[in-house]
């Protein structure tokens, strides 16, 4: 999959995952690491920043008509989230039912982040999530 995100970078695109309502639409892909796509969701006032898990994409489709991306490209990484006010939306329990009552991500739609470590992001209230339990990270 690294191969042809390389490919995709700059371009508008829609990321799809095995969640059942979460999917990040024309946004554009800005960069990679092994954990994460970093994304850049673009309109008139301001840029907003995001990453998706690897791990719960199943598939990241350019959408053939998009605007290309204007102003300065700055590809985003892990340290990009540092300081920002963000959403984070967690992996959900399995099952249509079990994942439709899964409310974890509410305690987590309006944090900052302090910093990450290789195998977790630490909020600046001091609370700490393994990154294999995040789906997407999203600024607001």
């Amino acid at each position: 999959m690294s191969d042809s995100i390389e490919m995709l970078i700059g371009k508008k695109c829609t990321i799809e995952s095995k969640g059942w309502n979460d999917f990040a639409f024309e946004v554009y892909i800005v960069g990679q690491d092994d954990d994460f796509v970093f994304y850049m969701i673009q309109n008139k006032t301001k840029k907003i920043i995001g990453a998706y898990s690897k791990t719960y994409i199943t598939n990241i489709r350019e959408k053939k008509k998009g605007k290309p991306l204007y102003g300065d490209f700055v590809e985003l990484n892990r340290k990009s989230f540092v300081g920002k006010n963000v959403s984070i939306s967690l992996k959900k329990k399995d099952g249509f039912i079990a994942g439709f009552f899964d409310f974890r991500d509410d305690d987590y739609n309006d944090v900052d982040v302090a910093k990450f470590s290789d195998d977790e992001i630490v909020l600046s209230f001091g609370c700490k999530i393994k990154l294999n339990e995040i789906t997407k990270i999203q600024e607001r």
